[in-house]
């Protein structure tokens, strides 16, 4: 994971979103790091039906992304079902889930 790049300002803002332009390589040693952790750690808590953080979401992250914003590409690092990323689901053109 060390060599992926740290977030630059704008993604920690909200301009751009955080995995939007890695590459194909960059996405599967992503993957590969995680492939193992998943089912032991989130599993069921993140099913749909499970989610418990809709509420703190929208408080940190979602109320403050416009609606007009739209994503080429949107990489849901971790976030198994994209439960999530739902609240986005008109604006992201394509979602890579890892």
């Amino acid at each position: 994971m060390s060599s992926l790049p740290p977030p630059t300002p704008a993604q920690l803002h909200g301009a751009e979103l955080y995995g939007e332009d890695f590459t194909s390589d960059q996405l599967e040693r992503i993957f590969q790091d995680e492939a193992p952790h998943y089912s032991r750690t989130s599993g069921a808590a993140l099913r749909p039906a499970n989610y418990g953080y809709r509420e703190l979401n929208r408080q940190t992250l979602l109320r403050y992304i416009p609606t007009t914003r739209r994503f080429q590409h949107a990489l849901g690092y971790g976030c198994g079902y994209g439960t999530e990323l739902a609240p986005l689901a008109s604006q992201i053109d394509r979602l890579t889930i890892i």
